[in-house]
């Protein structure tokens, strides 16, 4: 009955988006993107399509999107947003109309008047009810955050509190500070502590961020130095990121390491490579490196174009290379073509292009 009643005012809604149109000035703008994949292994086709419509009113939006998984109608969702001086609200309903069902309603009301922000958030799913409260203060140099959430499972006749989180942020000599705070029915869950932009003595050039992180199970650490490149024939910036822990469990180390990251930039040119030092958390349980480029060029007047080229590496040998080239044409048109080749196999994986539009 629930689920009739919610397609009855989606219907309503999309009703009144088009009466609307006429009634008054308003402004059509959408984005349509279709993608096709071969999957040479199997010799199988896959095809997508994604369109979704805006009207915008006024200080009123509405929209709706369509998603086709091959002939399969995946998706429907309409959303309706809006900003009343002091407040906004949005609202979007989803339906999986190939299950011939409901899949769930978010509506999201937000006020903020300086220095106070409140949100309230409502879900109803086919299986769960949620009702989310947050609430934050902000006047330098003191930022507090607080959330709770309650919720309703299905068959329930009331809601019960699931979890909270306490943010406290402040800035001392330079040094952004935040205490992390969670919560959930059975008590504590986890207490993080964050230093952001840590300068180092007699090193202008480079700042540290850290970040520990305190559950039942284990202490998780992440440091992350970036490093301020201005030298006359280049200006990068270095980025690098280390995960570690301390287990609670007696074990060989009292310390672990779980993953690293490199990232520099340079102008257009970005390099990234991620190593993980748990097999759980190994790509495709397999791969424990990766190495990504990625640069964006401007071709004069007629567009941009985005080279990506990532590669996934075992303990021995280079496992799969994926690479993605788009061409962003002047006019709302984007063209992209993509490939994975399974190095191991001696194959090519997949391959596929796509389109989008956008008005």
């Amino acid at each position: 009955m629930r689920e009739k009643r919610i397609r009855q005012a989606a219907v309503i809604m999309l009703t009144a988006c088009v009466i609307s149109s006429y009634l008054a000035g308003a402004e059509w703008s959408g984005e349509w993107e279709a993608a096709v994949a071969l999957l040479p292994p199997t010799g199988t086709w896959t095809l997508e399509t994604d369109l979704t419509m805006t009207l915008t009113l006024g200080d009123w939006e509405l929209s709706t999107r369509t998603l086709f998984d091959d002939t399969e109608w995946s998706l429907q969702s309409f959303t309706v947003e809006t900003v009343f001086d002091t407040w906004d609200l949005e609202s979007e309903i989803r339906f999986e109309p190939d299950r011939h069902r409901f899949r769930d309603w978010i509506s999201e009301f937000a006020w903020s008047s300086d220095p106070w922000s409140l949100e309230l958030t409502a879900k109803l799913t086919r299986t769960t009810d949620w009702l989310i409260f947050e609430a934050g203060y902000e006047a330098c140099p003191i930022e507090v955050d607080t959330s709770f959430r309650l919720r309703a499972p299905s068959g329930a006749c009331g809601l019960f509190f699931y979890d909270a989180e306490f943010e406290f942020g402040f800035d001392v000599c330079g040094v952004e500070a935040e205490v992390e705070v969670d919560i959930d029915d059975d008590g504590f869950d986890e207490l993080t502590l964050t230093l952001e932009e840590i300068a180092l003595p007699r090193i202008p050039w480079a700042q540290v961020d850290i970040e520990f992180e305190v559950s039942i199970a284990e202490t998780d650490f992440e440091v992350s130095p970036e490093i301020l490149l201005g030298l006359s024939w280049c200006e990068a910036c270095i980025d690098l990121d280390l995960e570690g822990g301390f287990p609670k469990v007696p074990g060989l180390l009292p310390l672990t390491f779980e993953e690293f990251d490199l990232e520099w930039d340079v102008g257009d040119f970005t390099f990234e490579a991620t190593a993980y030092g748990d097999p759980a958390d190994w790509v495709d349980d397999l791969y424990w490196l990766k190495t990504e480029a990625e640069i964006d060029m401007d071709i004069d007047a007629c567009g941009e174009l985005t080279l990506d080229i990532a590669l996934l590496w075992t303990e021995t040998d280079l496992g799969v290379v994926e690479w993605d080239a788009a061409y962003e044409v002047s006019g709302g048109l984007t063209l992209a073509v993509s490939a994975r080749i399974d190095c191991l196999a001696e194959q090519l994986d997949a391959i596929g292009v796509s389109a989008t539009v956008e008005w």
